[in-house]
């Protein structure tokens, strides 16, 4: 039966997360078939309710920047910072 109102998509949204935490990446898990039962109906509606349109790259270039990019790109007291590969190693406990 598809999904026509918000109130089933919600519904079946939580069913498809619990069903989810049990089948995982489980191809023969006996609620697979349920899982992409679910999935497809989500995705059907996801498709009717909140239609991506279609864009062309010339359509995107057209556009332009929200304000709020603009302002944080002049900002140097917003520049993004650099991650280095040393920054992700373990840091040691001193406590330990």
């Amino acid at each position: 039966m598809p999904i026509t109102t918000e109130g089933q998509y919600e519904d079946a949204m939580q069913l498809f997360a619990w069903v989810w935490e049990l089948v995982q990446e489980q191809q023969d898990h006996p609620l697979g078939s349920l899982f992409l039962l679910l999935r497809d109906h989500i995705q059907a509606y996801e498709d009717q309710a909140y239609p991506i349109p279609e864009v062309s790259p010339d359509q995107l270039h057209q556009q332009s920047w929200p304000q709020e990019v603009l302002d944080f790109k002049g900002n140097p007291e917003l520049e993004p910072f650099e991650l280095h590969r040393d920054d992700l190693k373990p840091q040691e406990d001193p406590q330990l």
